[in-house]
């Protein structure tokens, strides 16, 4: 297992099985395929002699499910529009979090269905009253607003 920010990644073997992983845990199980190649096309006369004119062969494959992909910090994305991604609104457990951070994630998607949320988050999160510092902002933009 391998330490990333207190998550695990966890690779086991095909026939491991378990339950009642902690949320901190990601579990990767390797897929294995197997395939049948006809090789005959390949061969020569004299090397499918060699073979006996058994010419098919069993590939066995495994490997981890893994995609390439990227990640965006909040501030990378701030101004685009995404077509997919997956999000994850929950702060690190050594910062305060920001009702904006959130915002910003949320508002990237250019629908609902192409945004997914990785884990459940605590409804706090959403439930937080603005900055006093961006209530004083808002309230000086608002009387220069109302001057013109």
């Amino acid at each position: 297992a391998e330490t990333m920010r207190g998550s695990f990644i966890v690779a086991l073997p095909l026939a491991s099985t378990l339950t009642d992983l902690q949320l901190t845990i990601i579990l990767i199980v390797p897929e294995q395929k197997t395939i049948k190649v006809d090789l005959k096309s390949c061969l020569s006369p004299a090397q499918k002699r060699l073979l006996q004119n058994k010419t098919t062969i069993t590939i066995t494959r495994c490997q981890l499910p893994l995609i390439p992909a990227y990640v965006l910090t909040t501030h990378k994305c701030q101004g685009k529009a995404l077509e997919s991604g997956v999000i994850d609104i929950v702060p690190p457990p050594y910062t305060k979090h920001d009702l904006a951070q959130t915002y910003v994630h949320i508002s990237r998607f250019t629908s609902l269905e192409a945004m997914a949320i990785l884990r459940p988050f605590p409804r706090s999160i959403l439930n937080q009253k603005p900055h006093p510092d961006m209530k004083a902002e808002l309230r000086r933009l608002q009387s220069i607003d109302s001057t013109d």
